[in-house]
C-alpha cells in the first residue's frame, strides 16, 4: 500500500507530524487531522496588510463612541437617548468580537481541504474561489487558468508555460514552480 510520503504529505498540515510510513487515507495519530489520497491540505498567505470586515467593524465602533461623546459634551441628552445608544454599542460590540474571534481561528489553522483530481500531466483543482478566499490567494493572480462549472463548485487547470500545474500561487519564486511540477509528476498515474 502506497504511503502517505508518496503523495507529497510528508508532514500534518495542521500539527507538523511525519506522516511518512502512514497509509493515504488516514487520519493523524497526534491531533487528528483526517485526510484521503485525492485531498491536499493548500497553505496560503495571512492578508494582515488588507482591510476586513473586522477591522471595519472595530473603526465603526471606536468612530460612534467618539461621535456621541463630542455630541453629548456640546448638547444636554436625555437618559432615552443614553439608552438606546448603550443598546446599540453593544450590538455592535458583540458583532465585532464574533467576527474577530471567527477571523482568528481561521487566521490560526492556515488550512484548507481541496479535492484534487490527477489525470496525465493535470492536476485539477475543485472549488478553487473557496480555497482563494481561505488561503487569501488574489483571484486575479490565476486569471490564466481555466475555469468550468462543476456540480456545486469550480474546476480550474492552471496553464504555466504550456504545462498544468496547481495549486500554485503564480506569483511564487521559480523554485516553487519547480517543486509543484515534480509533484505533480510524482502524482500523475503512470502512461501506458
Amino acid at each position: 500500500m502506497p504511503n502517505a510520503l508518496d503523495n507529497n504529505m510528508t508532514a500534518c498540515p495542521r500539527c507538523q507530524y511525519s506522516l511518512s510510513g502512514l497509509p493515504e487515507a488516514y487520519a493523524c495519530p497526534e491531533c487528528g487531522f483526517g485526510y484521503e489520497d485525492d485531498m491536499l491540505a493548500l497553505h496560503g498567505w495571512d492578508a494582515q496588510t488588507k482591510p476586513t470586515r473586522t477591522n471595519l467593524a472595530v473603526v465603526l465602533v471606536f468612530i460612534i463612541v467618539l461621535l456621541f461623546l463630542l455630541w453629548r459634551q456640546y448638547y444636554n441628552v436625555g437618559m432615552d437617548w443614553l439608552f438606546f445608544f448603550y443598546l446599540a454599542l453593544t450590538v455592535l460590540t458583540v458583532f465585532s468580537m464574533v467576527s474577530i474571534l471567527r477571523n482568528l481561528e481561521r487566521r490560526s489553522s492556515g488550512e484548507t481541504q481541496v479535492r484534487v483530481v490527477v489525470t496525465s500531466n493535470e492536476l485539477i483543482l475543485f472549488d478553487v474561489p473557496h480555497a482563494a478566499r481561505e488561503l487569501r490567494w488574489p483571484l486575479h493572480s490565476i486569471s490564466s487558468a481555466v475555469w468550468k462549472e462543476k456540480g456545486e463548485g469550480w474546476k480550474v487547470t492552471f496553464h504555466i508555460n504550456g504545462q498544468n500545474y496547481g495549486p500554485l500561487d503564480l506569483h511564487a519564486p521559480p523554485a516553487v514552480i519547480s517543486s509543484a511540477r515534480a509533484m505533480i509528476e510524482r502524482a500523475a498515474p503512470p502512461t501506458a
